[in-house]
This record gives C-alpha cells, sequence and structure tokens, in this order.
C-alpha cells in the first residue's frame, strides 16, 4: 500500500490532487467498498494507468487522502495554538479547539466513510497523528507551569489530557447529534479537558 512515484513536476502534483480529490469525493459519497480505482480515474479523467503510476491501490489512496487530511489539522492547528497564546487563557483554550474540530470537520466525510469502513484499523483515524505531532509542544508548555512533575507525571498528564481532547474534537467534528450546536459543545468542552494545563506555561489552576 505504498506510493508507486512522488510527483516532482507541476503536472504531476496537479494529477494526484485530482485523484485524491475525486476519491475524497467519492468516499464521502459512495464509502469504503463502493469506491474503486476504476471509478476514481473516471472522476478524476485520468486513465486506469495514471491512478496506478502513482499509487499500487485503492487503499494507497487513502492513506495519502489520511496524510492529507492529517497534514492539513496540523498547519491549523499550529497557528491556532500561535495566536491562541496571545489571547486570555479560556478564549484561548476555546480558540485551540475550535480549530482542531474544523479541521477535523473539513474533511468529515472522508474520515467517516475511513473510520466506518477502511479496514487499516487505527491507520484510518487521523487523532493518532495529530496527538504525536502535537505531544512535545504540549509537554514543552507542561514542564514550563509544573517544573517539578515527574517524567511520569508529564506522560500521564499528556496522555490522559491530550487524548480526552482530540477524541471529544473527533465527535464534536463528525458524530455531533442533529440540532446540536458546535459551538455549545466546544464551549462545554473547554469547561471540563485541560486545555489550558496543556498548552498555557502561566494557566491558573491544577492540572490532571
Amino acid at each position: 500500500m505504498s506510493r508507486r512515484r512522488q510527483p516532482v513536476q507541476k503536472r504531476s502534483q496537479e494529477t494526484i490532487e485530482a485523484i485524491l480529490n475525486s476519491a475524497a469525493q467519492l468516499l464521502g459519497e459512495l464509502g469504503y467498498r463502493e469506491t474503486s480505482t476504476n471509478k476514481i480515474a473516471k472522476h478524476a479523467h485520468v486513465s486506469i494507468g495514471t491512478v496506478y503510476r502513482y499509487f499500487t491501490d485503492k487503499d494507497a489512496v487513502i492513506l495519502a487522502l489520511r496524510t492529507r487530511a492529517e497534514d492539513a489539522a496540523m498547519r491549523d492547528l499550529v497557528i491556532a495554538i500561535g495566536e491562541a497564546l496571545s489571547m486570555e487563557t479560556s478564549v484561548g483554550a476555546e480558540h485551540i479547539l475550535t480549530a482542531l474540530v474544523n479541521a477535523i470537520e473539513s474533511h468529515g466525510a472522508v474520515l467517516t466513510a475511513m473510520i466506518n469502513d477502511v479496514p487499516l484499523g487505527i491507520y484510518a483515524n487521523i487523532v493518532p497523528g495529530i496527538e504525536k505531532q502535537l505531544h512535545h509542544l504540549a509537554r514543552y508548555a507542561l514542564m514550563q507551569r509544573e517544573p517539578d512533575l515527574t517524567d511520569q507525571d508529564v506522560d500521564e498528564i499528556l496522555y490522559l489530557g491530550m487524548g480526552t481532547m482530540l477524541h471529544l474534537a473527533l465527535r464534536i467534528a463528525i458524530e455531533r447529534p442533529a440540532g446540536v450546536s458546535k459551538e455549545s459543545l466546544i464551549q462545554r468542552a473547554v469547561t471540563m479537558i485541560p486545555i489550558p494545563s496543556l498548552f498555557f506555561a502561566n494557566s491558573p489552576g491544577p492540572v490532571l
């Protein structure tokens, strides 16, 4: 399930994007089982040979979609964290969670299909990848605020706090019941999880 070739020219990159965009749309509309490389090629207006020039099979396309979603979410999160550090703590925490929810929601149809249908286990879910990349940022902020914590303390706090934040964001983004306000859920979630303790070195109150 590996990529066959890495695009090196603009035209190749555009072809890759067309294939991925078509796969994303079909995955959201049809689900994993009904999406095929032939349908992806037809939708992208390329030959099936072109699809296989860059991807070994359908699962390689799906993994590329997952990576693209994860990278986009991280770009948005890094920007949001930088902006939040100049805000009042509770406002900044809400800003970070909102950015995370919006980033996941923008890929919601694809992620829903991947989580429900794709036989890739944990690799169908972008949350572990985001958690891994955010871990060092949260660790630095936490140790700045609580320098007396042991490594085990830090690991346990990050494991519980980061995991809770990310999985709540996933639920708000793609499992939210009809008629329930996203903004209201985000505000409520901020009062339930220790986002300030994870990202704000001067945050008042106890850590987990």
